[in-house]
């Protein structure tokens, strides 16, 4: 499908980490919380580096750098975004149409979900309930069940 982003401003600083919560925080993507000490993925932008007005000198009101937005991400969204990333390479995507826009995940899965979450529960077999849950907010009244989540054969072995 490839995505397509429109982000009406460009970030001039964008970083990008993962590691350990310092505090508690709410997943961009399916709004569960993130306490202290859990992995998540951190992204923190800025439209521009250095303040337009002044060039770093300094304002007598204070610097502007322009919009900025800043975000968590929880691990098992991480690794769903990981087998979405996945589907649309194998469809041709690239760069930043590999993934949808930040919060926009339970988008995708509704309009693409088969697809997507096949190859999660083939990735990652683990994100099922979270899967689950994901799309029970999405959908409270039903079209998906657990069941329509569980894996099959986890491991390759006898079934």
């Amino acid at each position: 499908m490839c995505f397509y982003h429109d982000p009406g401003w460009c970030a001039e600083v964008y970083e990008d980490a993962t590691g350990p919560c310092p505090g508690r925080s709410r997943c961009e993507e399916c709004r569960c919380i993130i306490h202290p000490g859990e992995v998540r993925r951190s992204i923190s932008m800025r439209e521009y580096e250095e303040c337009p007005e002044c060039g770093g000198e300094g304002c007598p009101d204070g610097c502007h750098h322009g919009e900025s937005f800043e975000c968590d991400i929880c691990e098992p969204c991480c690794r769903l975004l990981e087998a979405v990333e996945a589907v649309e390479i194998a469809n041709g995507c690239r760069g930043d149409e590999m993934q949808p826009g930040l919060g926009e995940l339970r988008e995708a899965l509704r309009d693409q979900g088969e697809e997507y979450i096949d190859r999660a529960l083939e990735l990652h077999p683990t994100v099922a309930n979270h899967l689950w849950r994901l799309l029970r907010a999405h959908d409270p009244a039903g079209g998906w069940s657990q069941a329509d989540l569980e894996p099959v054969e986890v491991y390759g072995g006898e079934g």
